[in-house]
């Protein structure tokens, strides 16, 4: 029975792990960015504000947004307290965060994803602005590489938990407001792409929101449709670019042959 669950959490760890790696390779969402350090580490830059709605709307003060993230169940884990009376607790990345070099953008803050190898198991950590969701001492290095406690996070061993879970609930905790679909693409992004990028592009990101929405766990998640409707605009978007390259190379072999053409000789 062990060596039969032993296997179940290795496939399912390295299952996790290839989304994280395919996850990594990705850009053009609006609320994140998420870019590889390695093989088990995934930094992402999520935004804290979002823009639009910052434009109708004042800013609330720093602690009420504190305040708000911190109804939502999002702590550090575990406290400084419960460290001291069970050493084994402690779950540090294998980068400190005194050591991070890595800055998120104007509103944005940086998480560390990471499926470490000693720890068999997915873990996330806040790399900065942490005095938004937990009063810590900035001088306090035990804490700030303390894992957080996500829903997604503590559920892995017993659901079927995938990489967008994960980023999906990191979002809807750190953007102001909550947005409706954590995973929502920037179609502007890939408008501003060259045409062969663009192909390239909008191509990976369908792939992963393919396997999104082919996931039965995901259907009864509040953005599951919308995640549908992105698909599906990108992937009109990927054959439109396609159609765009073909239309492109053939006036390119128009033009040459044009050239290429003897002229006429003169009666």
């Amino acid at each position: 029975m062990n060596s039969v669950t032993n296997k179940d959490h290795k496939k399912r760890l390295k299952q996790f792990t290839d989304e994280m790696m395919l996850l990594g390779s990705l850009q053009g969402f609006q609320y994140f960015q998420p870019w590889l350090r390695g093989k088990e580490e995934l930094l992402l830059t999520v935004v804290n504000e979002d823009a639009v709605w910052q434009s109708h709307y004042p800013l609330p003060a720093p602690n009420v947004l504190s305040v708000q993230c911190q109804d939502q169940n999002l702590r550090l884990s575990p406290s400084r307290e419960e460290m001291a009376g069970n050493m084994e607790d402690m779950v540090p990345p294998a980068s400190p965060y005194e050591r991070e070099i890595s800055m998120p953008g104007t509103n944005c803050t940086l998480f560390l994803l990471a499926v470490y190898a000693k720890y068999q198991h997915p873990y996330v950590w806040i790399r900065s602005s942490h005095e938004r969701f937990v009063n810590v001492n900035k001088n306090d290095a035990l804490a700030h590489d303390s894992p957080l406690k996500l829903k997604s996070i503590s559920e892995w061993n017993v659901k079927s938990i995938h990489i967008w879970n994960v980023v999906a609930e990191l979002v809807q905790l750190c953007t102001i407001p909550p947005p409706l679909n954590p995973l929502a693409l920037d179609m502007k992004y890939f408008e501003s792409l060259p045409l062969t990028e663009r192909l390239l592009s909008s191509g990976a990101v369908a792939k992963f929101l393919q396997r999104l929405v082919t996931d039965t766990s995901s259907i009864d998640k509040d953005y599951y449709h919308l995640a549908l409707e992105d698909l599906s605009a990108i992937t009109k978007f990927h054959f439109q670019t396609l159609r765009d390259i073909w239309l492109h190379k053939a006036q390119q072999n128009t033009e040459i042959s044009d050239e290429e053409k003897p002229d006429e000789l003169s009666l």
